[in-house]
């Protein structure tokens, strides 16, 4: 009984043996047909790969390539920039120098300007707003190195405010009004011309008694020739010259009055234009004049005697400052900038 029951789980374990190489066989050409399969998937892809890999280094040769000739171009194009930079340098260089040369050129005509308007026109108010224009002409360059000038500048301003400024139209009034009272003043007449007009009316009386006693009877050639050269001495005003008697017929005092006129308006004219020595000179004469031909004594010939005097002490041309060392000054810069402009040029 045993041994059947061995020779039957002998029989029944051969089977069993054979089951299990077969699987393990059938299992083994799975993995093998795995591991080749997995193989040549892996090789594809390696392939893959490896053409990909080709492919991307070929596209990145070519953008290598693309960089560098961007680079070249950059670079030519930033020699470009930098050769346009430095012609923009230049002209923006030549620009200033040619704006500050026409500022400074302006400034030195501006300040010539007043400084004529001072010396020949005397017309300060318009000689401190040239300075004033020029200095800010000046301020628009905003340059350090011009200082020096804005503040010459400013001080010659400050000097010509604190000029005093004569009433001109003041002065005018007066000397015309002066010259309306010359007519009204009485002339210097010396005694002879009393004692004359004593005698012309003794020689009327003797006449009129001589007449009364010839009655109609004719003058004589003595008293005729008498009558008329009486006529003649009638018609002649003495005046007196100082220590001298002058005689001058009244048909002269238009000339004296005229005179002193012209003298006035030769005031006038040198107040004007601001010409001191003729002003002063033409009132000196013309005091004079006065002191000559009218009548000291008279009320209107001591008040206009007055006025005359208190004009001639008026200063119509007042000292103003020198403007000479701003326009050197200006002219130094002008020269300077010019000669930097030619250097540039060459």
């Amino acid at each position: 009984m045993t041994t059947e029951n061995e020779q039957q789980d002998t029989v029944v374990a051969k089977p069993s043996s054979h089951l299990f190489l077969r699987l393990m066989v059938l299992l083994s050409f799975l993995l093998a047909a795995a591991a080749l399969g997995a193989s040549v998937y892996f090789w594809q892809l390696i392939q893959q790969s490896s053409h990909t890999q080709a492919s991307e280094d070929q596209q990145l040769q070519q953008i290598q390539q693309q960089l560098s000739v961007t680079d070249e171009a950059l670079d030519k194009q930033q020699d470009k920039l930098s050769l346009q930079q430095k012609v923009l340098n230049q002209l923006s260089a030549q620009t200033n120098q040619r704006d500050r040369t026409l500022v400074l050129a302006e400034t030195e005509y501006l300040t010539r300007l007043a400084s004529f308007s001072l010396h020949f026109e005397h017309n300060i108010p318009q000689a401190i707003q040239l300075l004033e224009t020029a200095n800010k002409r000046l301020v628009s360059l905003n340059d350090p190195t011009l200082m020096k000038i804005r503040e010459v500048l400013t001080e010659k301003v400050t000097q010509l405010q604190a000029v005093p400024s004569p009433d001109i139209s003041g002065i005018l009034l007066k000397l015309n009004a002066l010259g309306e009272q010359i007519n009204k003043m009485p002339l210097v007449v010396s005694k002879a011309e009393d004692e004359d007009s004593d005698d012309t009316q003794g020689v009327k009386k003797a006449n009129g008694d001589s007449a009364q006693t010839t009655q109609d009877a004719k003058p004589s050639v003595w008293r005729r020739s008498w009558n008329k050269t009486w006529g003649a001495l009638k018609s002649v005003v003495v005046i007196k010259h100082q220590d001298e008697s002058k005689i001058v017929a009244p048909t002269q005092r238009n000339y004296i009055d005229q005179h002193l006129q012209l003298l006035l308006a030769q005031a006038q004219w040198g107040l004007l234009r601001h010409q001191e020595q003729i002003y002063a000179d033409s009132l000196k004469q013309a005091i004079k004049w006065v002191q000559q031909y009218y009548n000291l004594d008279a009320q209107q010939t001591k008040a206009l005697l007055h006025s005359l005097n208190e004009l001639e002490k008026v200063q119509v041309q007042p000292k103003v400052p020198d403007l000479g060392e701003s326009i050197e000054l200006i002219k130094q810069s002008l020269n300077k900038n010019v000669g930097q402009m030619k250097a540039a040029d060459i």
